[in-house]
């Protein structure tokens, strides 16, 4: 099995800005979702976060993101995941 890579893509004026936002501070946000075959996160939830305006920034921003599938045996297949994005 081929686990789910990122592609390259640019970071949105809106993560820009919850970086931006912390000050040279620290921050996580920790979700939950599934990357469907056609690449895009779906059922997106964030499960914890260092606060209420880095969540909501990540979670639009990660919902933009596109991955190449996970492929079993050459099909991409839908795949769970959890990610901790850490600033």
């Amino acid at each position: 099995m081929v686990l789910p890579s990122l592609l390259p893509q640019p970071l949105g004026d809106v993560m820009l800005n919850a970086l931006l936002a912390l000050d040279g501070g620290t921050g996580i946000v920790e979700m939950t979702g599934t990357i469907g075959v056609d690449g895009f996160l779906s059922g997106l939830s964030v499960n914890s976060a260092t606060s209420p305006d880095l969540a909501a920034a990540v979670l639009l921003e990660v919902g933009r993101m596109r991955w190449e599938p996970a492929r079993l045996r050459g099909v991409g297949v839908i795949t769970a995941v959890t990610m901790d994005i850490r600033f």
